[in-house]
C-alpha cells in the first residue's frame, strides 16, 4: 500500500434531519408510540413497527411534553467498487426506525442515506 486511505463522510445529525424533515416521508413517519389490536376486544396486541413496543412508550414517558422519539439505524456490510479500481469498502448507512417499512424496502426512496464510506486497504506485506 503506498497510497493514502481516504475516510469519506458526512455528519450524522445532518443526515437525521434530512431524513426527519424530508417531505416526501411524511405519510409514512411515526411521530408517536401506538398500541395495535388484532380485534376490538384488544386481548391480542401486534407488534410490528418500534413505535408499537412497550420499551418506546417507556421512553416516550421520560421526554417532556411535544419532544418525540428518533431510534437511529446505523447499518454496514461490505461491498466492492468498481468505479475506483475494484477495490472493496464498507459503506455505512443511516435511516429511522420512525420511517416506515414500505418506505425502506424501497431503493428509490433514499430512506438509508450514506454516512460513511470506508476503504479496505491492500497491504503489501501479509501479517504471519
Amino acid at each position: 500500500m503506498t497510497e493514502p486511505i481516504y475516510l469519506y463522510h458526512r455528519d450524522a445529525l445532518n443526515c437525521i434531519k434530512l431524513l426527519f424533515n424530508n417531505p416526501l416521508f411524511k405519510d409514512d413517519m411515526d411521530y408517536t408510540p401506538h398500541h395495535s389490536y388484532m380485534n376490538d376486544e384488544c386481548n391480542v396486541r401486534v407488534y410490528s413497527k418500534w413505535m408499537s413496543s412497550d420499551s418506546c412508550w417507556e421512553m416516550q414517558q421520560l421526554l417532556p411534553a411535544g419532544a418525540t422519539l428518533c431510534d437511529v439505524i446505523i447499518s454496514s456490510d461490505k461491498t466492492h467498487i468498481t468505479d475506483i479500481g475494484g477495490k472493496v469498502a464498507h459503506p455505512v448507512l443511516i435511516s429511522l426506525a420512525n420511517i416506515g417499512m414500505k418506505v425502506w424496502n424501497k431503493a428509490s426512496s433514499h430512506a438509508f442515506l450514506l454516512l460513511t464510506l470506508m476503504l479496505i486497504p491492500e497491504f503489501l506485506h501479509k501479517t504471519p
